[in-house]
């Protein structure tokens, strides 16, 4: 059995391989070799036996956008792995499979055809082409859908307890990178260390010497004036970092699809219920959406990172953030369709507040001319100073950075608490991901990590800089040594850690003006 396996973004590369074993990962001995970050050395195994295909993962995967643990692969699937790396599978001897499911339902305008047949179907009680299954056929079929969410929700466990395994294991190179300055303080110890052997007074005899002839010892004043200069860089750091941490949020919002109806209301995209789908033969393990019904609502949830810079409540942060769908292909195929994404909530979470902020969402502003948006809340007791901006022509390359934001968002907060806070919060709080950040910020958890680096490059629309970051940094201000932000970081180069990208942040002052003034 044959099967295609080409990369979504990034190379573009095409792997198409025989079975019946297709390994997937960093390592070299994988037939689908994945040298990026978050990728394990075997991340995937894709098992093909007599014309079907199982995918069997080793470490975090989504299916179509669904976390899998063993699951049956499909022409046209989507297996996204690691840090956000997309696979697309297909079978080329094999015929299209039937447009069900979440990722073909509402797929172009065959797609709309078929959702207006679906939809005449569950809301007009038209007769379905095929027979109607039998009741104990259906009571069969619902037991088998509860077993496989028992077998599902154990995975996502299993899953979520290795990534933040991962995780804590990032977090902590990320410490020792930051705790390590390079060869010049590694000379600079040295030669405190060669001077305390010398004796107390040292330090009182080398300046004497250095003021006598600094012509004959210059060497001395220069590596005096190391030390000094990296002293001053360090107790800089440490004061941005205690300053504007609490003014850097995490942002989290959940949106849907919907339309309106005849009486000009919003409704939402469903998981249909067991009851409409007994007169529809369904493809494996997909659930077809409706607008009909009460079923549990389609929603995206995710995270990423702003900050405040106006008392009148305004955090700046990216376009992709506060509008998740813009730029997004999983969302193409419903917009095109028909269906309008819209907020079921948007909210900032702040360090040493318990409770979240709601953000107007009759206020979004954003750019269109690069990654950047305007939020408004109410402004609240005690609300965080907003930071201050560089000026225009102010930035150089080899400056030293800060960084702060929440990558990787909700896990990597986890991951940095106790080992099994993770199992504490989530047996409380249920499995929602704004209930779980609730109870991590009344334990006073969500603060942003703060990574340090330096500015590689500076360009028209763009700062290229080396302090670490993840996907769920997004949003966050990079500051300089005077506690000016500079940027706001809207990017990774997957291909290369040491260069990431900011907007420089005198690209928002048109942006800032109209939110101001409205």
């Amino acid at each position: 059995m044959r099967i295609e396996v080409s990369q979504l973004d990034g190379s573009g590369a095409i792997w198409t391989l025989d079975g019946p074993v297709v390994r997937v990962g960093a390592a070299d001995n994988t037939e689908v070799k994945l040298p990026l970050p978050g990728i394990l050395p075997l991340h995937a195994v894709l098992v093909l036996d007599e014309g079907a295909a199982q995918v069997r993962p080793q470490g975090r995967l989504l299916l179509n956008g669904y976390p899998a643990s063993d699951a049956a692969l499909n022409d046209g699937d989507v297996l996204e792995l690691g840090d956000g790396v997309r696979l697309r599978v297909r079978f080329p001897k094999h015929a299209a499979q039937p447009p069900f499911g979440p990722s073909r339902l509402f797929h172009g305008r065959a797609g709309a055809v078929l959702t207006c047949v679906f939809l005449a179907i569950v809301v007009g009680g038209a007769y379905f082409a095929a027979r109607p299954r039998p009741r104990d056929q259906m009571a069969e079929r619902l037991a088998g859908e509860r077993m496989r969410q028992d077998s599902l929700r154990a995975a996502q466990e299993r899953t979520q307890l290795d990534r933040l395994a991962t995780l804590r294991d990032e977090i902590r190179d990320l410490e020792d990178r930051m705790a390590d300055k390079g060869e010049v303080e590694t000379r600079i110890g040295e030669v405190r260390r060669a001077m305390q052997e010398m004796g107390t007074n040292v330090l009182e005899r080398v300046g004497t010497e250095i003021d006598a002839s600094l012509e004959r010892r210059p060497e001395l004043k220069a590596w005096q004036d190391a030390i000094q200069r990296i002293e001053e860089r360090d107790a800089a750091a440490a004061r941005i970092i205690e300053a504007h941490a609490g003014s850097v949020c995490l942002i989290q919002g959940a949106y849907g699809f919907a339309r309106k109806d005849a009486d000009g209301k919003w409704r939402f995209l469903r998981e249909a219920e067991p009851d409409l789908l007994k007169d529809i033969q369904i493809e494996g393990d997909k659930v077809p959406l409706t607008l009909a019904g009460k079923g549990v609502l389609f929603l995206v949830e995710y995270t990423g990172t702003g900050f405040v810079v106006d008392p009148q409540g305004i955090v700046l942060t990216n376009r992709h953030i506060a509008q998740p769908w813009w730029k997004n292909e999983s969302a193409d195929p419903l917009i095109e369709d028909g269906y309008q994404p819209r907020f079921v909530h948007l909210r900032a979470y702040f360090p040493g507040r318990k409770a979240p902020v709601d953000f107007d969402l009759g206020k979004i502003l954003v750019s269109a001319d690069a990654d950047l948006a305007a939020l408004r809340f109410e402004p609240f007791e005690g609300m965080p100073k907003p930071l201050p901006l560089a000026p225009k022509g102010s930035i150089v390359a080899g400056e030293k950075v800060v960084l702060l934001g929440y990558p990787s968002g909700l896990d990597a907060l986890l991951a940095r608490g106790e080992e099994d806070l993770a199992v504490k919060v989530s047996g409380g709080s249920g499995t929602d991901a704004s209930q779980i950040l609730d109870a991590l910020a009344i334990k006073g958890l969500v603060r942003p990590l703060p990574t340090q680096g330096h500015i590689g490059d500076v360009l028209e629309d763009k700062i290229l800089f080396d302090a670490p970051t993840a996907v769920g940094g997004s949003g966050g201000p990079l500051v300089d040594l005077e506690g000016r932000v500079v940027a706001v970081n809207y990017g990774i180069l997957k291909a290369f850690s040491g260069a990431n990208f900011g907007v420089p942040v005198s690209r928002a002052e048109p942006l800032l003006a109209r939110a101001r003034s409205k």
